[in-house]
Order: structure tokens, then sequence, then C-alpha cells
């Protein structure tokens, strides 16, 4: 229960409504940069960081279809038509895409003798694609934040903060690299 200070009205929070937020935020905030991290910047310890890519990408799968398929449940299975439904909804089928990609991949790189310009052109869409699922899931964690902040506004800025840090982190890393 919540109480808005200037109104003094009454706040229900939906704890499954909560615990989709924390998660998706855990997938895509915590794991999505992970994913980046362990691809990007650990190519050294090539061993650890598919590891490390496998297991956060395949916990960012289940963790996204889970709770992306319990949410569409909760709305009777209609998806709502505002910005963070439609963009978490086309995230959560593409994501799955991903994953799958991903899995061919990785089993094509551990089987495959030779290195084929074919794979490693698949190895180049899997990595564009991935940058374009952190880019949109970003942005449904933006505006999922910013749906909740409507109804508890002091939670607004650490939507916009988690947005901001996310990218800045993003290009700090890379212009150290």
């Amino acid at each position: 229960m919540k109480v808005d200070a200037d109104t003094n009205d009454i706040y229900e929070v939906p704890p499954f409504l909560t615990i989709h937020g924390w998660l998706m935020w855990t997938s895509w905030g915590i794991l999505g940069f992970i994913q980046l991290l362990s691809n990007r910047y650990l190519k050294v310890y090539w061993k650890i960081n598919r590891a490390i890519h496998a297991i956060s990408g395949l916990a960012i799968t289940g963790l996204v279809l889970a709770f992306g398929l319990l949410a569409m449940q909760r709305l009777d299975w209609n998806v709502e038509k505002d910005w963070h439904n439609i963009i978490g909804f086309i995230v959560m089928i593409l994501v799955a895409i991903l994953a799958l990609g991903g899995i061919l991949i990785g089993t094509l790189l551990n089987t495959l003798r030779w290195k084929t310009a074919l794979l490693m052109k698949f190895k180049a869409g899997h990595k564009l694609f991935g940058m374009l699922m952190i880019t949109l899931s970003q942005i449904s964690v933006l505006t999922g934040g910013l749906k909740w902040a409507n109804s508890f506004p002091d939670s607004r800025p650490l939507v916009i903060v988690h947005f901001i840090v996310f990218f800045l982190l993003c290009i700090l890393i890379e212009g150290i690299h």
C-alpha cells in the first residue's frame, strides 16, 4: 500500500506488476548489460565468455517469455495499445528468435572445424540482432517504468536514471575499449 504525499490518496501496489517490473529490469538492465560485456569485452577469456553469454541469454529469454506471457494472461490475452505493451510484445517474440539463433550459432561454432564465411555472417547477424534487442528492450523498460510512474510518481527518477546510466556506461566502456 502506498500513500500519495500530495493528495493523500491510497494506492494498492499490484504485486504481480511489481515483480514483473523488477524482473524485466533485471533481465534487460543487468543481464542485458552482462550480454554486452561478455561478448564484447571478455573475448580474451573465450571459454568463460561463452558460458556467461549463454547463461545470461537463456536467463533473459526465460524471464521475458515467462513474465511477458503472465502479463498477457493478466490482461486476458489482450495487448493494450500503448508503447510499453506493443514494444514488450515485440521484444518477447524476438528474444525467443534471438536465443534460438544463439544456440544454433554456438552449436555450429563448437562442431564445425572451420569458421566458414556463412557462419561468420550468421554470427555478425546475431550480434546486430542482439544490439537491436538491447535497444528495443531498454525502450520497453523505459516505457514500462514511465507507465508505472503514472501511478507512483516518485519512481519516475529511477526510470530516467536507469536509462541514462545504462547508455552512459555503454558509451564509457566502448570509449575505454
